[in-house]
């Protein structure tokens, strides 16, 4: 079968659908992925490690540096959404339609990042599958939230839901609307949920060790396990100066806000490096305002990494809490400490919490070098026991390879539907 593959956003929205891209190509499958960076990376040469062809779209794509940092400094998680929506997504959605449509017509399915309600429309006007995949389990519609609340329940989660749809209409629903009907569709009545996930098969990238699907859920929801990238995609060794860093003394703590960074990157790396020294603790620090190798005593300066080839080696992850991040942070078997950005990320950190893996998350905009290092100092011996074991489970589930299965026995179940006698008879 031949699949199109279509993403948008930065790394942690990108790579895992390039990874599905990766599985679908092992399993016998012809694959293209279309790409919408909004991090100004080239995502081609991953698409080359692992076998699939990639375009990206539109093909000159750049932001400048101002509007990515202007977006990430929102310190509310809906306006952040709005400004990225119409700086990085609506000027493009045209092309994004248009590219996704072509590629439909020569296509069995489209697979595509949930957001893309461009690519739910092309699917559709193609008559095709369409199957979306959405990481954060709290984003899907339900009476029950993912993290237990006092104040939360089936009487209150309704109303989350209900904010949820008339933020995404108000500054969305004009332009899906226009959109949908430019493709002669009947648009749908709001932009969440149904103009975003699949009616038919939404993959959730995340592990059944952290969360369960709740009774409320379609069937439709799936939740696969972590979509590990395979070390063979990157062609990253260890550079000589890092190698003998860690070799020299204790594992260090690691520090990263991912793509974050953006926001503040000097204040981040400040705050990163007086943690360090207020606990007297070796550390990587992951930037890119500084070169990879140099060093401030203990501190060792890297620039972006696969995560599964270096947490191994350290003994705690500082980090934003995003979905990847965080899921890889377990895979390896480590506790972590979570400085949010949004609600996201508050959520993936509250979880964490509830298992043991982690202390309560930390919000960025109030967090002080004193505040994260006894954060840090909070990390116990029985985090650390319940992470290298939790990790363990983790390795043994099969994200990708779960996910290849279902989509392939969804098109089985989709081809013998619309084969039918019954199927062709229909008006």
């Amino acid at each position: 079968m031949k699949f199109t593959l279509q993403a948008f956003g930065s790394a942690g929205d990108i790579r895992p659908l390039i990874a599905l891209g990766g599985g679908l190509r092992a399993a016998g499958h012809d694959v293209l992925v279309l790409t919408t960076p909004i991090d100004n990376q080239d995502y081609a040469p991953l698409c080359l490690g692992l076998g699939v062809a990639h375009r990206q779209v539109p093909s000159s794509m750049t932001l400048s540096q101002a509007t990515i940092q202007d977006i990430a400094r929102l310190k509310n998680g809906l306006t952040m959404l709005k400004r990225t929506f119409e700086e990085t997504f609506l000027p493009f959605v045209d092309e994004m339609y248009r590219v996704a449509l072509e590629a439909c017509r020569e296509s069995d399915a489209l697979v595509s990042h949930f957001s893309l309600y461009s690519a739910k429309a092309a699917a559709i006007q193609a008559g095709k599958p369409h199957i979306s995949v959405t990481y954060w389990p709290g984003s899907l519609p339900s009476l029950h939230l993912p993290i237990e609340h006092p104040l939360w329940g089936p009487l209150f989660n309704p109303l989350i839901g209900k904010v949820l749809e008339v933020a995404f209409d108000s500054f969305l629903k004009r332009d899906m609307t226009a959109l949908w009907e430019r493709a002669g569709l009947k648009p749908p009545a709001h932009v969440y949920p149904h103009a975003l996930f699949s009616d038919e098969l939404n993959l959730i990238p995340a592990s059944p060790l952290l969360w369960q699907a709740p009774p409320d859920w379609s069937p439709a929801h799936q939740l696969c396990g972590f979509f590990e990238m395979p070390d063979a995609a990157e062609a990253w060794e260890m550079p000589p100066t890092l190698r003998d860093f860690l070799a020299e003394g204790e594992a260090p703590i690691y520090f990263t806000f991912g793509s974050m960074q953006h926001i503040y990157p000097e204040a981040m790396r400040d705050l990163f490096l007086e943690t360090a020294r207020l606990l007297g603790a070796r550390a990587i620090v992951q930037t890119n305002r500084v070169p990879t190798g140099t060093r401030v005593g203990e501190v060792y300066f890297l620039d972006k990494v696969p995560h599964q080839r270096i947490f191994e080696h350290c003994r705690l992850i500082v980090h934003h809490g995003g979905a990847g991040t965080t899921q890889a942070a377990i895979r390896a078997g480590r506790p972590s400490v979570i400085v949010a950005f949004n609600e996201e990320q508050v959520f993936w950190g509250k979880k964490l919490a509830q298992q043991g893996l982690s202390p309560s998350p930390l919000r960025y905009q109030k967090t002080t070098a004193p505040q994260l290092a006894g954060a840090v100092r909070q990390a116990s011996e029985s985090m650390r026991s319940k992470a290298e074991a939790l990790g363990h489970a983790m390795r043994e589930e099969k994200g990708i390879a779960t996910a290849v299965q279902l989509i392939e026995t969804h098109l089985t179940h989709h081809v013998a539907r619309t084969s039918s006698p019954t199927h062709q008879e229909a008006p």
